[in-house]
């Protein structure tokens, strides 16, 4: 009988050490309390009469942990001791790891941004996270990121409403490590219009294509047709496979289903 309860005590034990061990919480990614400085001029949406010629501005990275996020936001060290400037030209899609990413809108959450000194308007912040136990890689052009946003147009379609952007040197292109229990944070235009739909963000990182979880927004309708200028109308009128790959991200505008009709 001794011998029994002896036993038993130690299951008790081992079992009540199992559960401090269970205990251990490892980090929980949670949305950022975003500030920004007043602004003396009246900050509105974007107004966006065709497909916009670039994806969403990067921010910066941050760890879970981080609980609010003031702007201008100015890298710190957790950005540039990760940050690879010109280094993705040099890895290989069979050495880079960049599977396993979450992509979090936050379209109900308009922050006030200027780009490139124009006047500030309104963006929504869009996370894209590392709830995984390794490092991933994440890449960019300069202030942009290889990301556009699609909406479903009047024939239930998903379809790009911008494309990739321009870059005529390289130069600006970088790759940035990102360990478990980070993010990137990035932002993308929050425009009015009257048309009401659901959208969603896509992502090319390191040749690996994201889709984030739809949700409801509001643009022109314009916004899914090609601007009648510039190279926007030079892809209007090149609506191939490639094209889609290499500026939608295997996307499929609306016009380019009108040109093949």
């Amino acid at each position: 009988m001794r011998i029994t309860a002896y036993i038993l005590l130690l299951l008790v034990f081992m079992g009540c050490n199992a559960d401090k061990k269970n205990d251990t919480k490892t980090e929980v990614f949670h949305l950022p309390i975003i500030t920004v400085p007043p602004y003396k001029d009246t900050v509105k949406k974007n107004d966006m009469h065709s497909l916009r010629g670039w994806g969403g501005v990067f921010i910066g990275k941050f760890r879970f942990s981080t609980d609010s996020i003031n702007f201008p936001y100015k890298p710190d060290t957790l950005f540039y001791k990760d940050y690879l400037e010109g280094n993705m030209w040099n890895i290989t899609e069979d050495t880079v790891n960049a599977t396993g990413f979450e992509i979090i809108p936050n379209y109900s959450y308009m922050v006030a941004y200027s780009v490139w000194g124009e006047p500030p308007t309104y963006y929504y912040p869009v996370y894209v996270i590392n709830e995984t136990q390794t490092t991933k890689y994440f890449n960019g052009d300069g202030k942009e990121v290889f990301a556009l946003e699609e909406a479903i147009d009047s024939s239930r379609k998903w379809r790009p409403i911008g494309r990739k952007g321009w870059n005529f040197c390289g130069n600006g292109l970088y790759g940035m490590k990102v360990h478990p229990s980070e993010y990137i944070m990035c932002l993308f235009p929050r425009c009015k219009g009257n048309y009401k739909t659901l959208m969603r963000i896509r992502f090319n990182i390191c040749g690996t294509i994201y889709v984030s979880a739809p949700f409801k927004g509001e643009i022109n309708y314009d916004q899914f047709h090609f601007g009648k200028e510039g190279y926007d109308k030079w892809l209007a009128i090149e609506p191939s496979q490639y094209t889609c790959h290499l500026y939608f991200y295997d996307s499929r505008p609306l016009d380019y289903d009108k040109a093949t009709n």
